[in-house]
């Protein structure tokens, strides 16, 4: 079980900042569902309640959503476009419950960039940024690509009004236990993304979410046909590295992981006609 010697609530960002870096072994707060089923024992924990980051705002161009939003929050939003809403509903939806997915935490998922999480993957298909009290303005992908960052507080990501069509897959072996492979699939129609783009990431493999760059440039350059699906898959299946755990085998993902996206891509062609 987790256990520590301090409980903090600060009243401004600049004072968790300032806890988290004085106290080596503290931990930042936010729903704590993951936290708690650890053996971690720390000296203080930093309990982030107070700073009024549980938000969904819209912008023109972009939703900025506050680290203490919880999954239920983000799944029933009518703050978020609806097909931004029904994204994230599919992606969350199937955790466990509504009483752990009102406990979960935007960031606290996000900073800890979990292997297992589904919110990362679909995250991550967006594009979009993470703020960071001293860091700033960070892109979504060299977040969830760097190394672990130093020791910050997330305030806050921002997701860019750019989707066009997007859905969430994922493969478990019951409906409770983690993802043994997930997947997000975003196609996004906007100015900036200089006409329609496809951004595939894939989650659960079992490492961190990242981004099938050169499946997603094919696509990009390429008609959407029964022909392109499957190669698409094979280009998938190539370029991605997958593991081995308790879950499933580095095979057995690299296989979910083309049927998937065939799946998907061939649900898109069936809508288009």
């Amino acid at each position: 079980m987790l256990s520590f010697n301090t409980y903090h609530r600060p009243k401004s960002i600049e004072e968790a900042f300032t806890l988290l870096s004085d106290h080596k072994r503290s931990q930042l707060l936010g729903g704590g569902a993951f936290l708690r089923m650890g053996q971690r024992k720390l000296t203080d924990v930093i309990d982030l309640s107070d700073l009024d980051l549980d938000y969904i705002k819209e912008s023109v161009e972009a939703y900025t959503i506050g680290a203490m939003t919880n999954f239920h929050t983000l799944e029933t939003s009518e703050v978020l476009s609806p097909k931004l809403s029904a994204y994230f509903k599919e992606a969350l939806g199937q955790i466990v419950g509504i009483q752990l997915r009102s406990m979960v935490t935007l960031g606290g998922t996000v900073y800890s960039r979990y292997g297992f999480s589904d919110l990362n993957t679909a995250l991550l298909a967006l594009g979009g940024h993470v703020k960071l009290y001293k860091q700033g303005r960070v892109s979504m992908e060299s977040f969830f690509s760097s190394d672990r960052p130093k020791r910050d507080v997330l305030t806050s990501i921002e997701l860019p009004k750019v989707i066009e069509y997007g859905t969430f897959k994922s493969a478990r072996l019951s409906t409770a236990d983690y993802a043994l492979l997930n997947m997000a699939v975003v196609r996004t129609n906007s100015a900036m993304e200089n006409g329609s783009k496809w951004r595939i990431s894939v989650g659960a493999r079992p490492h961190g979410a990242i981004l099938a760059h050169e499946t997603m440039a094919f696509l990009n350059e390429n008609d959407l046909n029964h022909a392109n699906v499957s190669k698409a898959s094979e280009i998938l299946m190539s370029e991605i590295n997958f593991g081995t755990n308790r879950l499933a085998s580095s095979e057995y993902r690299r296989a979910v992981a083309g049927g998937l996206l065939k799946q998907t891509l061939l649900e898109v062609m069936s809508d288009e006609n």
